[in-house]
């Protein structure tokens, strides 16, 4: 996974001063201010953002893992006892679980962070 976060910010920022030019140009004051306090959390934005595209890559990743097991076992089914695919589809089930684990790991972050996000509001 590699994630250029410089990349992102710097597209994330562009975007957002594109929509403060696009309010100021249409008088819209109001939405303006708004995309203020968004840039002011940029961040947190960015940090969401970079989250949600290795979110993304990971599961891109466990889909390819998927599809090559797929392969290695129409492969095994003429010739079972070729050792190498064997030790291949081993290498990538192993990959598959670490991968696994990773998302679930993401998914559980997540739902923590949107409950104390929920508690959080609700306090005030």
């Amino acid at each position: 996974m590699n994630i250029n976060v410089a990349q992102i910010k710097e597209t994330w920022v562009n975007d957002y001063l594109d929509l403060y030019l696009f309010a100021k140009n249409i008088g819209d004051i109001k939405w303006q201010q708004e995309i203020l306090e968004i840039l002011k959390s940029a961040d947190q934005e960015i940090e969401k953002e970079k989250e949600v595209i290795l979110h993304k890559e990971l599961w891109d990743e466990y889909d390819q893992i998927n599809e090559q097991l797929l392969s290695i076992y129409e492969q095994l089914k003429t010739n079972p006892y070729r050792t190498e695919l064997q030790d291949r589809l081993w290498e990538l089930k192993l990959k598959r679980v670490e991968l696994n684990r990773q998302i679930q790991e993401r998914e559980h972050s997540k739902q923590i962070l949107t409950k104390n996000n929920d508690i959080k509001a609700n306090e005030y």
